[in-house]
């Protein structure tokens, strides 16, 4: 089974891994990316948008913040563990969740997190 993020590179991506593994594809509005609100479509080198990403509870204007998106993450792979552990899962997101979803599994620092990234089409095995 595919889960994916129902933002159309995901879905993309989604398509053509789910035909290639005759498996079915979902679609799933928790794995969308945060909400930037006022900063969507702003260049992430800007010192006031890196210096706000960097405050995890900090709620960008008319968006979210990492730590509302880490709740409906981490609420997600909760439901994921109740409803489907004895199946292997396929999620298909973008890079802030794959952070949090890294963060549900593995330790880090929030230097570390704010450091990590994962390569477009990596994947990242996790244990449920």
């Amino acid at each position: 089974m595919i889960i994916t993020s129902p933002l159309k590179r995901a879905v993309e991506t989604g398509k053509i891994v789910a035909a290639k593994m005759n498996v079915p594809l979902y679609r799933e509005v928790l794995l969308i990316e945060q909400n930037y609100g006022i900063y969507e479509g702003v260049d992430r080198k800007e010192p006031q948008f890196l210096n706000n990403k960097r405050n995890f509870a900090y709620r960008y204007p008319g968006g979210e913040s990492m730590m509302q998106v880490a709740y409906r993450i981490y609420g997600f792979i909760d439901k994921i563990k109740e409803e489907y552990s004895e199946k292997k899962i396929l999620l298909i997101s973008h890079g802030g969740v794959c952070r949090i979803i890294r963060t549900y599994f593995t330790d880090m620092t929030n230097e570390e997190f704010f450091h990590y990234t994962l390569e477009n089409a990596k994947c990242e095995e996790y244990e449920l």
